[in-house]
């Protein structure tokens, strides 16, 4: 647990708030023998005491994949580097939300995609909100939440994580949507500011499926349109998802949500909501974010016999390319 808890803590001392978890910063005093875990002590002081880690990228179990961009010193400050996770993992109904493949993004000292919490221990109706599939950074069928019984038990997982000189990348499986359905979602990142998710779904019938990214608090809308979404702060930070034309036409909607950081906490947030319909359903999902508002001016995917190749111009004048496995 120590060593994981490494890996998992974000910049500004949180945890991604995945299944019941509240968003607290955790300090050392909460860990017997913190002497003997000299990286965690460096996460956990901000880089104060301790020995810096020297991963960056990988996957603890088979629940949670992560990145992270810098462990502070010359690399920049420590609370700005962008850390980036995803969880799948269905091993039994406690604590359990219908979560599988979400992700948590954050960068720059802020929350820039963010679970819903877990609101309290209590049968109001916020309780219930927070634990459904529309609460949550995945992908749903429009109107329902994930089958949750005994027989769908390790039916996610984190697949995969892999490490390259231009990007990292990770994968994950679910069978939790609905009979017969499978959800694959795999993550390309940039090292920077850049995360590129494509989400492959399969079913037997002809479905509506429900693509939903959550926001952090105080990113206000700048723009969007029929595939795209602008958000920035007060500091000018900012985010931007771009849906790339791939499969059936993308119907991108905004619209508000909730997000609990603590108990009986219940905040106001935005939210962006793609919906595609078919039997084979596909997403590619450009997203990035910057310290200074920042916005994708222009993208095109080329596609290969296993690959999508993604190249796109960034506001600042940067162009990049991004792979992602089909």
């Amino acid at each position: 647990m120590p060593s994981a808890l490494t890996y998992m803590l974000k910049p500004n001392g949180t945890l991604p708030m995945f299944g019941d978890t509240p968003s607290i910063t955790h300090r050392t005093d909460a860990i017997p023998y913190i002497e003997c875990y000299p990286h965690l002590t460096y996460a956990m002081t901000q880089g104060q005491s301790g020995s810096q880690p020297s991963t960056r990228v990988g996957k603890l179990s088979n629940q949670y994949a992560f990145f992270r961009q810098h462990w502070g010193g010359t690399a920049g400050p420590f609370r700005d580097a962008v850390h980036v996770m995803m969880t799948a993992g269905y091993h039994s109904n406690i604590h359990k939300h219908a979560d599988d493949l979400s992700i948590d993004l954050y960068g720059y000292g802020r929350d820039f995609i963010v679970e819903s919490g877990r609101y309290a221990y209590t049968n109001r109706p916020e309780r219930s909100a927070v634990m459904q599939a529309a609460a949550h950074n995945t992908v749903h069928v429009a109107g329902k939440s994930f089958n949750l019984t005994p027989s769908n038990l390790r039916r996610s997982q984190i697949t995969s994580v892999g490490a390259a000189s231009t990007q990292w990348t990770a994968a994950g499986t679910s069978g939790l949507l609905g009979t017969g359905m499978t959800h694959t979602r795999r993550l390309a990142y940039d090292r920077d500011g850049t995360v590129l998710v494509y989400d492959d779904i399969t079913s037997p019938t002809t479905t509506s499926f429900v693509q939903r990214f959550h926001l952090g608090t105080g990113l206000n809308r700048v723009s969007s349109g029929s595939r795209h979404a602008l958000y920035k702060d007060n500091e000018n930070r900012s985010i931007h998802l771009l849906q790339l034309n791939v499969g059936s036409t993308p119907k991108v909607a905004v619209g508000a949500s909730y997000v609990s950081y603590r108990d009986y906490d219940w905040q106001r947030r935005n939210q962006v909501v793609t919906t595609k319909r078919g039997k084979q359903v596909e997403y590619l999902t450009l997203i990035h974010i910057g310290e200074k508002t920042t916005k994708i001016t222009s993208a095109t995917v080329q596609k290969t016999s296993r690959h999508y190749i993604v190249r796109y111009k960034l506001s600042d004048g940067k162009t990049k390319t991004l792979s992602m496995l089909r």
